[in-house]
C-alpha cells in the first residue's frame, strides 16, 4: 500500500472526527511515513510498519472520544468554578450578612437569658433581705413585717418559676449554639469521607 492509498483509507476511516483533528492525524502519519522513508525504508515498508488502517483509526477515534468526555467534564467544572468566582461578590456578601444576622440573634437571646438570670438573682436577694428585715420589723410593726415576709416568699416563688422557664430556654440556646458551631466541622468531616471513600 502506498502513502497516498494509506492516507485516503485513514481519512475515510476517520470521517467521524472534526476536520481539524482529522487533518492533524493525517499530517502526523504522513510525517511518520516520510521519516521512515528518509531513514532507508521503502514507502510500502513504512506504511506496513504502521499497522492496519482499521487499528490506527480505532485508536484515534477511541482517544478522541475519551478526550472529548474529559474536556466536557473539565469544561463543566470550569464553568462552575467561573460562576462561583464571578458570583462571589453577591453570594459572599449574602453569606456574611446571614452569618452576621445569626450571630446577632444568638447575642440577643444570650442577653435575654442573662437579663432573666439577673432578675432572678434580684428576686432571690430580695427574699433574703425581706426575711432579714422581717426579724427587725416584727417587734415594732408586726403587720408590716408579715407583709414584708409574704412579699419575700412571693419573690422567691417568682424566682423559681423564672428559673424553670429560663433554664429550658438556656439549655435549648446552648444546644443551638453548639449545633451552629459544630456544623462546619461536620460538613468538612462529611466531605472528607466522600473524598476518601
Amino acid at each position: 500500500m502506498t502513502e497516498k492509498q494509506f492516507l485516503k483509507a485513514l481519512r475515510k476511516a476517520l470521517r467521524g472526527l472534526p476536520a481539524a483533528e482529522r487533518r492533524d492525524a493525517l499530517s502526523y502519519y504522513s510525517e511518520l511515513i516520510h521519516d521512515s522513508t528518509d531513514s532507508g525504508m521503502t514507502e510500502q515498508e513504512a506504511v506496513a510498519s504502521l499497522g492496519s488502517v482499521e487499528t490506527i483509526a480505532a485508536g484515534i477515534l477511541g482517544e478522541a472520544s475519551g478526550t472529548g468526555k474529559r474536556s466536557a467534564s473539565a469544561g463543566g467544572r470550569g464553568a462552575v468554578t467561573a460562576a462561583v468566582i464571578i458570583g462571589s461578590p453577591i453570594w459572599l456578601s449574602l453569606l456574611i450578612a446571614a452569618l452576621a444576622c445569626a450571630i446577632a440573634a444568638i447575642c440577643v437571646l444570650l442577653s435575654l437569658v442573662a437579663a432573666f438570670f439577673a432578675v432572678m438573682l434580684g428576686l432571690i436577694s430580695g427574699f433574703i433581705l425581706g426575711v432579714i428585715s422581717f426579724f427587725f420589723m416584727v417587734w415594732s410593726s408586726p403587720l408590716a413585717a408579715f407583709f414584708q415576709l409574704g412579699a419575700s416568699i412571693f419573690a422567691l416563688g417568682l424566682a423559681f418559676l423564672m428559673l424553670l422557664a429560663v433554664r429550658g430556654v438556656a439549655l435549648g440556646l446552648a444546644s443551638a449554639v453548639k449545633a451552629v458551631i459544630s456544623w462546619p466541622k461536620k460538613l468538612l468531616a462529611r466531605r472528607g469521607g466522600k473524598v476518601n471513600g
